[in-house]
């Protein structure tokens, strides 16, 4: 694990909906504001006032966002951390108490030795698109609950009110897909870079706009990498003698389960290399679970290459660079 620097001061925040807890590494300040527009200014007063220049606070479902982008355009360095690597920094340094104090002390020790690496600096454009295809997402879910309530509602005016809800959350979501891809495309990279994902076969409009939106390092990471990041990397697992399974774990679970949709007809149907990868899978004895995860995966560094060198999907050319 690379040092940060030591000459650059650097602080911890423990976030939640409603404040946020602030320590300065070393505890030479420790103070709490609200979570709002108020508190971030408050806390970049202060901050600076304190001679902080790094910042180090924790993913939490996004409420760290808002103090996030206000502490970057006032021009700290925020390096937003999984809570595992907190969690772990906690257990090798054998702390056990837990109180937001606590863990905004724990935050600012951890990134100051934790080194962001060359991370892709933050695009505020995808905030509001994530949003919004979060938003069609859940619709989708809403319509996939009605969908298997009305296998068990037999009163016909009942079943006549779920058929109506399911229409509407349809029509919901095709009228929201078609305002976020216009979004999209209001950014002329953005869409070139939709148009390039969606030349790859068995990616569609629905894929390609997740893979586009929840992946902002497309084409600027290597494949090894893209893996890690959608949580479709396998993890080989060894000691000693004891060799076992490879297992997947982590990453964007939306992202996932987008490809796994494309994946599934892809390896059936539309795509020769994934039926092909699929069926060699298959013969060795992998099971289907572990195949499907494996074309997901080869859908996923196709995009990637193909946004990497800015031409649309070619058989003969990616064959080479980016066969199993």
């Amino acid at each position: 694990m690379k040092m940060a620097k030591p000459s650059i001061m650097t602080a911890g925040i423990d976030t939640s909906k409603a404040k946020l807890d602030i320590a300065v590494h070393g505890g030479s300040a420790v103070f709490c504001v609200a979570n709002d527009e108020a508190g971030w200014k408050e806390a970049s007063v202060k901050l600076k006032r304190a001679g902080v220049g790094r910042i180090g606070i924790e993913a939490t479902g996004g409420y760290e966002r808002g103090v996030t982008r206000h502490l970057q355009s006032a021009g700290f360095t925020v390096v937003v951390m999984q809570p595992m690597q907190v969690k772990a920094f906690a257990k090798l340094h054998l702390k056990r108490a837990k109180t937001d104090r606590i863990d905004a002390l724990l935050i600012a020790a951890c990134a100051h030795v934790l080194d962001a690496g060359n991370k892709l600096p933050p695009d505020p454009r995808f905030d509001a698109l994530a949003d919004h295809l979060t938003f069609i997402e859940q619709v989708e879910e809403d319509i996939l609950r009605m969908r298997t309530r009305l296998e068990h509602i037999y009163d016909k005016r009942l079943r006549r009110i779920a058929e109506a809800e399911i229409k509407r959350l349809t029509k919901r979501c095709d009228d929201e897909r078609e305002r976020l891809l216009a979004a999209v495309r209001q950014h002329a990279d953005l869409a070139a870079r939709f148009d390039l994902v969606e030349s790859v076969p068995s990616i569609g409009a629905r894929t390609a706009l997740c893979i586009v939106i929840r992946m902002p390092e497309l084409g600027q990471v290597s494949r090894e990498e893209i893996a890690a990041l959608a949580g479709l990397a396998p993890f080989v697992q060894q000691s000693g003698k004891h060799t076992g399974e490879a297992h997947i774990g982590g990453g964007r679970s939306r992202v996932r389960r987008a490809l796994y949709i494309a994946a599934l007809p892809g390896a059936f149907r539309w795509s020769p290399e994934l039926t092909a990868l699929y069926k060699r899978l298959i013969a060795r004895g992998k099971s289907h679970k572990c195949a499907l995860t494996a074309c997901a995966r080869k859908l996923l560094i196709y995009a990637n290459t193909v946004v990497e060198r800015g031409t649309p999907w070619q058989t003969n050319m990616l064959q080479k660079s980016i066969s199993t």
